[in-house]
């Protein structure tokens, strides 16, 4: 009953991110101050997730989780937009810099947190008792990041009071939070071990609901893999000096739709809507992500490998790429045929 009576707070919390994403982006349209919104999109979807959850399943922590990670990385992105508006109006932010420094930290809370999530899903408890310290450690270790490092955007730099100068505290902060997030990685890892143990005991309605969450962050790390390897090759003009503010913003697209997977795994899980669909919507994932991969080989196999005896004839390339592209359209559909066969057998053996 009380926490059926809180269940509003979650709604509220995202009204509150929506309107400080709102008024960031507004600041920042208004003063020429260029930002990367697609992060905050994508941490956006975590609150409006939550509020969802919260609202209907006020007693599932994984709810209240998302609220915090949406709200607190929009506080992030509204007092940097405001901070660097500051600075390239006066020059010098140091006037205000005693305000800004605790909500520009407050990122670290917004992927600080995010090991929870798994620790908590998906029906708001962790494994065990034992398992109680680790969550409170996760929880203290990413709000001390909030109240003493320091944090960088762009040419605006801000800088903790409580944090020392130097000494053995100032080393052991720089060693956790400086370069790599390593309290992160840890906490990570930590509960990626909760996960997988979660998973070895599961069975009926918590399976299913574990098999959207492993669907929805497989589907995450493969487009944010592609993104990465596609950004490394210079496919997407995101190379240093030369980068445009655009080019950041369409590349962050998919990598922000990426993101949004895992909450709404996580939503439809929870709340069950559509909870046993997943095994056909991973069926027809590997059917048609074989089949792409399959046709993708063909075409540009094919390419590499008419391309040259074919130059003598032609003096050109057009042919070899003609063959291919109708090769690949030729044998698009005996191929996904097979691949379904192939996959329904092995998928539905069990059956």
């Amino acid at each position: 009953m009380s926490a059926a009576r809180w269940s509003w707070l979650g709604p509220a919390s995202f009204v509150v991110a929506s309107t400080l994403f709102v008024a960031a982006a507004a600041i920042g349209a208004t003063n020429g101050v260029a930002r990367n919104l697609a992060d905050a999109v994508a941490f956006l979807a975590y609150g409006a997730i939550g509020a969802v959850i919260t609202w209907r399943r006020p007693r599932n922590r994984v709810g209240w989780v998302c609220c915090a990670m949406g709200v607190s990385w929009q506080i992030y992105l509204f007092a940097s937009t405001l901070g660097l508006t500051l600075l390239r109006r006066e020059g010098s932010i140091a006037a205000v810099d005693a305000v800004l420094w605790l909500p520009m930290n407050t990122w670290l809370a917004g992927i600080g947190l995010a090991p929870l999530l798994l620790m908590y899903f998906p029906n708001g408890q962790l494994l065990s008792p034992r398992w109680l310290p680790v969550a409170w450690a996760n929880v203290a270790f990413a709000l001390l990041g909030v109240l003493i490092v320091g944090s960088s955007t762009g040419a605006l730099r801000t800088k903790s009071p409580l944090l020392p100068a130097s000494g053995p505290f100032y080393d052991l902060i720089a060693l956790l939070y400086s370069g790599p997030p390593w309290t992160l990685l840890v906490f990570g890892l930590i509960a990626a071990v909760a996960l997988v143990l979660r998973i070895r005991r599961s069975t009926g309605l918590e399976r299913q609901q574990l098999k959207w969450l492993g669907y929805g962050g497989l589907v995450a790390v493969m487009v944010a893999t592609v993104i990465a390897a596609a950004g490394s090759l210079g496919w997407l003009g995101l190379e240093r000096g030369t980068r445009q503010p655009s080019a950041v913003f369409l590349a962050g697209i998919p990598f922000a739709a990426a993101l949004t997977l895992v909450p709404i795994s996580m939503a439809i899980a929870i709340l069950r809507h559509g909870l046993y669909d997943i095994d056909v919507i991973i069926n027809r994932t590997l059917v048609y992500g074989l089949s792409t991969a399959a046709i993708a080989i063909t075409f540009f196999g094919g390419i590499v490998v008419l391309q040259t005896p074919l130059r003598a004839v032609t003096g050109g390339s057009e042919l070899a790429v003609a063959i291919s592209t109708l090769a690949s359209f030729a044998f698009f559909q005996p191929l996904r045929a097979r691949i379904q066969t192939g996959v329904d057998r092995r998928f539905y053996r069990a059956r």
